[in-house]
Order: C-alpha cells, then sequence, then structure tokens
C-alpha cells in the first residue's frame, strides 16, 4: 500500500524523459534538485518524442534538457535539428537556435531561431526564416508555421518565390495544403509577362491565379514581356499596358485579367474596409466546374459575342469576323461571390485599414477601372491611350501562328486619344503582333510591318467616335490601326456623322446605312456613305458669311477631306438634291439618324483626357511607379524632345497624355 501511494502519478510519468543510452553519463544533486549530465551519441524519450544530441544536461526537478551539438527531436512527423536545444518536458516545448532546420515531410522551416511545440506542432522563428515548399521558397523576419493546419503566418517583410514569379507583401499567411497566399500591405507580384500591385492579394500557386483588392494594377509588358527584373528580353519592349481598379483577377497559366471597380458614392460618404477574397472561382465554360482553388465569377449573356446590326455578316477586317477568338466577357461579380460577402475570419483583407478617404478636389478614389496603354513611336514619343469601363477584361489568345492580345470593356466605355475619342456600351479590342519574315540564310528574321489593331464599338444607346473634328455614330463602329496609326473607321447600322463648319459654325451632316472613313496620319481623308446616303452641307462665301446650303441624296457618296475641312463630294446613282439660297436655309434641319454632342464630357461629348485620367489615385500611382521614358523607346531611338506639361500637371502624368495614334 505504502510503495502505491509513493508512486508517482501517471501524468508525472509521461513527463520525465527517459535516458536511452550516452557514451558517459554522470549525476550530482544540489539545492536545484537532481542534474545529470551525459557525453557522446546521447539518445533520450519523452512518450513518443525522441532527442538525441552530442551532450546534455538534464535538470530533472524543473523537468528542463539541455542539448548541445548536432540536436535532433524527432516528433509525429516533424523533425527538428539544431545546434543548441532548451527542451522543457513540462510543455513539451523546444527553444532552439543556431542552423535551425524543422521538416513535416512536405515542408522545411530553416530559421537561426525557433520555438517549437511538439503538443501543438507549431513552430514560432524569429531572426529571418525561410520554407520550402513544393519549389517554393518562402521568407519572413518573423513568423510561425503550423505542421497540423500547414499553414504559415508570416510577419514583417515578406517574400514568396517560385518558377512562376515573386510576391512581396508586408505580412500574410501561406496554406501549403492549398498552395494559397494571403498577403497584405503593399503586395507586389512580378513574374515574366506581368507585374501586379495591390493593397491585398489571394494567391494561388498552383492555378497561377490572383485576386486583389483595394488599388489594384496589373501591368503587361510588350507582346510577350519582361524588364530588367525578369530574366528574358521582352518581344515589344516599347509598349506598356497597365490596369487599375478596386477588384482585379489574374490568371497566369490562362494569361487573362479581369478588373472590376466600385460604384461611386456620394461625396463624405463613409469608405468601407476592403472586403475579403470569399470562397472564388475563374469563369470556367457551361457545365464545367471551377476547381476549388479558382477565382471565377460567373457569365451571363453579356459573354455572348456582339451582333453587328446593319449587315448580315461581319467584314473581313472587322471585330465581328473574329469574334471565335476573343475571350469571354465575364460577368460583373455578383453578391455570393465579391460585391457583398465579407471577409472571412482568418483572411488578411478582414484586418486592413479603411480605404483613404476622398482626395483633395473633391475626387474619390473609388469608380471605374481604368486601361491605360503607352507606347513609343519611332521618335520615342509617348503615345497613349486611356479607357474607363466598369468591366474590363484582358487576354492573350493563341490563334495559329499568331498570339493575339485582346481587351472588352463593358458597362459604358469612355475612351481617350489624342486625335481619337469614343463613348460606347461595350468595346472589344484585338491586337494582332507584325508578321515576321522567315529566316534568312543567316538564320534571321525581320518583320515585315507594323502591328494591326482592330477596335469594335457596340451597344444599344449606339456608339460614337470623335476624329478630326467630326463625331461618327451607329449601332456599331469598326475601328483599324497599323502600326500605330488610325487607317479606317466602319460604322455599321443607322450611321451618322456630324462635323461643325470652321468658318460659319453649322453643323455639316452625314447619313446613311454605313459608313467607311480613311484616314492619313490620323487624320480623316475620305468618307464614303452607302447605301441611302444623304448630306446637308453648309456653303459659306468668301467673307465668312452663310451663302446657302445643299442637301443632297443618293444610293452612294464619297466625301474629301483637307485639313479637317470638307473639300469634294461626289454622289453615284439616284443623285437629287435641294439648294437653298442664304435666306432659305431651314433652321434646325435634321438627317436620319442625328447625333451629335457638343458640349464636353459633362455634357455627353467627347471624352478627353482630364475626364478620362482623372486627379484620383491612378495618376499619382502612375506618376510614383509609371515607366519612365527610356524604357519606352525604340533601339538606337534618340531622347524625343521634352514637352511642356499644362498647368497643373506633372511631367509624369502629363506623358500619360502625348502622342497620337491607333486604337
Amino acid at each position: 500500500m505504502c510503495a502505491l501511494v509513493a508512486a508517482p502519478p501517471a501524468e508525472a510519468q509521461t513527463r520525465r524523459v527517459e535516458i536511452l543510452g550516452a557514451d558517459y553519463t554522470e549525476a550530482s544533486v544540489d539545492s536545484a534538485g537532481t542534474v545529470r549530465r551525459l557525453v557522446g551519441n546521447v539518445r533520450l524519450r519523452q512518450d513518443t518524442t525522441l532527442l538525441s544530441a552530442r551532450q546534455a544536461t538534464i535538470y530533472e526537478a524543473r523537468g528542463e534538457t539541455a542539448l548541445d551539438g548536432d540536436v535532433r527531436i524527432v516528433s509525429g512527423r516533424d523533425t527538428l535539428t539544431a545546434e543548441a536545444v532548451r527542451y522543457d518536458s513540462n510543455t513539451k516545448v523546444a527553444a532552439a537556435s543556431g542552423a535551425v532546420r524543422l521538416g513535416d515531410g512536405e515542408s522545411v522551416l530553416l530559421a537561426p531561431v525557433v520555438t517549437y511545440d511538439s503538443r501543438a506542432e507549431v513552430s514560432a522563428f524569429s531572426g529571418g526564416g525561410t520554407i520550402l515548399h513544393r519549389g517554393a521558397r518562402l521568407t519572413a523576419p518573423s513568423g510561425t508555421y503550423s505542421s497540423a493546419r500547414r499553414v504559415a503566418d508570416l510577419d514583417g517583410p515578406l517574400q514568396i518565390e517560385d518558377s512562376t514569379g515573386v510576391l512581396t507583401a508586408a505580412r500574410g499567411t501561406y496554406d501549403a495544403g492549398g498552395r494559397r497566399a494571403d498577403v497584405a500591405g503593399d503586395v507586389r507580384l512580378r513574374r515574366p509577362d506581368a507585374r501586379l500591385w495591390a493593397d491585398s492579394v489571394v494567391y494561388f500557386r498552383r492555378t497561377e491565379r490572383a485576386r486583389a483588392y483595394g488599388h489594384a494594377v496589373v501591368e503587361r509588358i510588350g507582346e510577350g514581356g519582361t524588364d530588367a527584373e525578369r530574366p528574358v528580353a521582352p518581344a515589344d519592349s516599347s509598349r506598356r499596358t497597365f490596369l487599375f481598379g478596386e477588384r482585379l483577377v489574374f490568371d497566369g497559366q490562362a494569361e487573362t485579367a479581369s478588373v472590376r471597380g466600385t460604384p461611386e458614392e456620394a461625396p463624405g460618404a463613409a469608405r468601407p474596409a476592403p472586403k475579403a477574397a470569399p470562397p472564388d472561382s475563374l469563369a470556367t465554360p457551361p457545365g464545367d466546374p471551377a476547381p476549388p482553388d479558382s477565382l471565377g465569377v460567373p457569365s451571363d449573356s453579356a459573354a455572348a459575342p456582339p451582333v453587328v446590326s446593319g449587315v448580315e455578316e461581319a467584314p473581313p477586317d472587322s471585330l465581328g469576323a473574329l469574334a471565335p477568338v476573343l475571350p469571354p466577357l465575364a460577368a460583373p461579380p455578383d453578391s455570393a461571390s465579391v460585391g457583398g460577402v465579407e471577409a472571412p475570419p482568418d483572411s488578411l483583407a478582414a484586418r486592413l485599414p479603411p480605404r483613404p478617404a476622398p482626395l483633395a478636389g473633391g475626387a474619390d478614389p473609388a469608380r471605374d477601372p481604368l486601361l491605360v496603354v503607352l507606347r513609343a513611336d519611332s521618335t520615342g514619343r509617348v503615345v497613349s491611350t486611356l479607357a474607363r469601363a466598369p468591366r474590363i477584361d484582358a487576354a492573350r489568345v493563341v490563334a495559329g501562328a499568331d498570339t493575339l492580345q485582346t481587351l472588352a470593356a463593358a458597362g459604358g466605355v469612355r475612351l481617350w486619344q489624342a486625335k481619337l475619342s469614343a463613348v460606347a456600351d461595350s468595346v472589344w479590342f484585338l491586337r494582332r503582333p507584325a508578321p515576321t519574315a522567315p529566316p534568312d540564310s543567316a538564320g534571321d528574321s525581320a518583320s515585315t510591318g507594323g502591328a494591326v489593331d482592330r477596335l469594335g464599338l457596340f451597344g444599344a444607346a449606339r456608339p460614337s467616335v470623335w476624329a478630326s473634328g467630326a463625331q461618327l455614330t451607329g449601332d456599331s463602329l469598326l475601328a483599324v490601326a497599323r502600326a500605330g496609326a488610325l487607317d479606317s473607321l466602319r460604322v455599321l447600322g443607322t450611321a451618322f456623322a456630324g462635323s461643325p463648319d470652321s468658318t460659319l459654325g453649322r453643323l455639316q451632316q452625314i447619313a446613311g446605312g454605313q459608313m467607311l472613313g480613311r484616314f492619313e496620319g490620323g487624320d480623316l481623308r475620305l468618307l464614303s456613305v452607302w447605301p441611302t446616303a444623304q448630306a446637308l452641307y453648309h456653303r459659306a462665301s468668301p467673307e465668312g458669311l452663310l451663302a446657302g446650303a445643299d442637301q443632297v441624296s443618293a444610293d452612294s457618296l464619297d466625301f474629301r477631306f483637307r485639313d479637317g475641312e470638307l473639300r469634294d463630294l461626289s454622289g453615284y446613282r439616284g443623285v437629287q438634291g435641294t439648294s437653298f439660297p442664304a435666306a432659305s436655309v431651314p433652321g434646325g434641319l435634321r438627317l436620319p439618324g442625328f447625333a451629335f454632342t457638343p458640349g464636353g464630357p459633362d455634357a455627353g461629348g467627347a471624352p478627353t483626357r482630364a475626364s478620362v485620367l482623372g486627379a484620383g489615385w491612378e495618376a499619382a500611382w502612375l506618376e510614383a511607379n509609371g515607366p519612365p521614358a527610356a524604357w519606352l523607346r525604340p533601339p538606337g531611338a534618340p531622347p524625343a524632345p521634352p514637352e511642356p506639361a499644362p498647368p497643373g500637371v506633372t511631367p509624369a502624368t502629363a506623358a500619360v497624355g502625348r502622342g497620337g495614334g491607333g486604337p
């Protein structure tokens, strides 16, 4: 009975460290209790945890063991090695230092200092740690790694690098099971084909998909491109494409990007904290479920290719003829995917600070996404294209031997260039790279011409294009640019063109079933109209006064322009007309399909650089991060002469508004 009473409880027995072997042992007793010293091939065990080292000191009263030299601890699936370990048998926590390595059979943690809890299977590291997992290298100054959950929480500037790119952020978590990174704070993703900036990002390594929140920006460099940060030279380093928005989905494998904005808010309205990444999926074909870690949004009727009214089929040089290679335009995320879902409790996005207050001048940072395309012309001058729309999707599509670049925008598009601006419900853009001649005897190949760009504008509200002082409107508009210069513009269905006369201020009008404009140097030279073509032309006297007006109709009409003015008119088949003297010119006469908005963008008129770019966070971001002019200069081209910036515009943002060219 006394022996049973004196026996230590079972719990105490499980906490005792058992000596399995050592070359030399000694024991001593002092005021601190029994101390055992072991030297050479030390092997210990506590329950199922095995410990080994060159030497060890066991403090039995405190339940602590100090191990030095080639320390190794094996607990379940975890194996820890270090130069020295202080092991607490009461809590089964090991404080390791010196070249610490902890592996669980799938991931490896490397750090100078690690505290390992073998019961919870959690390791906390400091002094700079590295986690290796299936081709990825994660680094951070400090953090924790749970072998049980296979999740790392990383503090301080972190970096996740694998064969596809480098992801950096202020803090984040990494789920090894799903190969998912949840990061926040000055997030950047650098890849050979693109770069991404955002306030917070959810990134899936397996599918190379990223979902970004806050001030999100994705950049495509050239037509295949890289810059000095990446190992491969770009195919076209003179071209940059930026997408800005509050919510952005990037798919590295599919080479697509989709960006969404948030609705404008009333002045002074409180800005909510950014929403976190809810369970997500990237758009997949009907009946083909998205993978668990994909990022899609469901598609709807907006994915159907646009219908060109007024013709039975699209002309060969139109976007309609290329509809099979255009990507589907994804529907905006609904309340079940992004728009109305709160951040999960463990998401870093839920802990982000609120979005910034409205900028100076009342500009709210929440608005439609922005597209900025920058390229260098032959002189090295920056040529820019700006567009805004609630939804913008970009993709690279392989079509035969070519890799096409496509863009789709919907929900109300505003587009600006120095010599062309437009508005439409939706826009398609397709870029076919310049064809390359077969290699010659020296093994070299050369470009045989410039890239061909095609732009289609569609919508029930009848899209409009402003070019060479004229406004062209129709059911659909199709523009073609070659080597960066606008070549042709086709207006299909209820076509109308209006251009104010520079002398009289009267509106010259042209209408018909469809129109085809031909351009040289970005200026309109020839406009053909058919069928049921009509024109209203006001004549000026040598003194610059109204001399009369002519109303003409025919099966087809050709108009020739020079310096933005109509210089010649010719008609074919069924030509008839009426000539009005100056005193009898009817006022308010409008041809069929009349559409003309002389006011500025606020009145529905032509978008301007200021109205599209604005003074929001995108302009500030371009000033801080946009490419310098040297990045956009073709090889061998001299620097372009500087141009003075408009009043109140910084040189960096002024570069975004220079130049002309095609769509």
